[in-house]
């Protein structure tokens, strides 16, 4: 019997003669977006990537943008580029990785979403029709959970988590907090903020939440204190008038220079430690009684690899807690615990890259999620 993938080429001699009629399985893809620099094309007619041990393929339905998917093309030219982008998919398994190391986690048509691994090869880009991700980083996705919704999580909730509970070493959701413990997430309103905040709530934790338009997205927090119209001199002063002597757990999901340095005026007032997503400026001081790290989400595969180094006192290797922690965003997603970030959909699925990454590189985009559908894709 001829599959289903092979049917759609029918009337397409070139890549009918690439199917197998007892192929189990799909051996071409129609769409990729390629990305290099600051280009964006479509390319169509891929051979399907197989899934190596302890992986596995999906077959997107939804794919969201991150802002480093339009960062690291231009910042970091030393990787293999031209090469597909993104990481955060939802749809159904096409496949699993066999062999030593075989996944028996999920099977072919299981609804799932996932983050896989970032800028090392074009098959783990999420821009794409169909996607290799490890099964660590895989979740489930339970009745009632939109594809849509499921692609806002995986790399922001992950940032989150390990911001929270490695970097900064606060209270967990499994292990909660049982005495009064304070921490600042500035940017609640980000993609990853939105999370921070959730999660600490989870911990038990209080939370004061610093954020502009949008806000409300950070509506649990204990405090939530607007930046707009405040200087850096300001801003450190209302934050620490909500909870004096007991702030010394930041996060700063921004992480631009001003911010890192308001950040470090709130916590050198009693010492303690701040977590950041990107480099902090070279000229800036940091008093002895204040620790920073940068917490790096692509940790979440083990150790090497681009994003996955960490620095102070974490081994490199968060593996083992991104695989547990996903499985139970399956639960806290389905049981509305942990909510997505609203959706923005791009029109024309892929066609809609470079539109989605353009608006995120001219700060276009504020208290949402871009996400383009597969299907909408022109001639897929």
């Amino acid at each position: 019997m001829v599959s289903s993938e092979c049917k759609r080429y029918v009337n397409r001699p070139v890549l009918a003669s690439h199917c197998n009629a007892t192929s189990p399985g799909p051996r071409y893809k129609r769409a990729d977006v390629v990305i290099h620099g600051s280009s964006r094309s479509i390319k169509m007619s891929i051979p399907v990537p197989k899934p190596g041990p302890n992986e596995v393929l999906i077959k997107n339905v939804a794919v969201a943008s991150n802002p480093k998917d339009w960062k690291v093309p231009l910042w970091m030219a030393e990787l293999p580029w031209p090469m597909v982008e993104g990481n955060d998919v939802a749809g159904t398994i096409a496949a699993v990785g066999e062999g030593n190391g075989g996944v028996t986690e999920y099977k072919v048509g299981d609804r799932v979403a996932s983050f896989s691994r970032m800028a090392i090869d074009s098959k783990y880009g999420a821009y794409a029709e169909y996607t290799v991700s490890p099964a660590n980083t895989t979740f489930p996705l339970l009745e009632g959970s939109s594809f849509e919704e499921a692609a806002t999580f995986p790399l922001a909730y992950m940032t989150a988590v390990l911001g929270l509970f490695v970097a900064l070493k606060l209270p967990t959701p499994l292990e909660p907090a049982t005495s009064e413990r304070w921490v600042v997430i500035n940017g609640a309103s980000s993609s990853v903020g939105h999370f921070a905040v959730q999660l600490a709530k989870l911990a038990h934790l209080k939370a004061i939440a610093v954020a502009g338009a949008s806000k409300e997205l950070a509506s649990q927090a204990d405090v939530t204190i607007d930046y707009r119209g405040k200087s850096s001199k300001e801003l450190a002063s209302a934050v620490l008038a909500a909870a004096p002597e007991k702030i010394n757990s930041l996060f700063d999901t921004i992480s631009e220079a001003g911010t890192i340095r308001t950040a470090v005026d709130i916590v050198r007032e009693n010492g303690g430690r701040i977590t950041i997503l990107l480099p902090p400026p070279e000229d800036i001081e940091i008093p002895s009684n204040v620790t920073i790290t940068r917490t790096m989400v692509g940790s979440s595969f083990g150790k090497g690899g681009p994003f996955s180094d960490y620095s102070e006192g974490s081994s490199g290797d968060n593996s083992e807690i991104a695989a547990r922690y996903y499985r139970l965003l399956s639960g806290w997603f389905s049981e509305g615990k942990v909510k997505p970030n609203p959706v923005k959909i791009i029109a024309g699925g892929l066609a809609g890259v470079d539109e989605g990454l353009k608006l995120l590189q001219a700060n276009k985009v504020s208290g949402n999620k871009l996400v383009y559908r597969i299907a909408e894709t022109p001639d897929v």
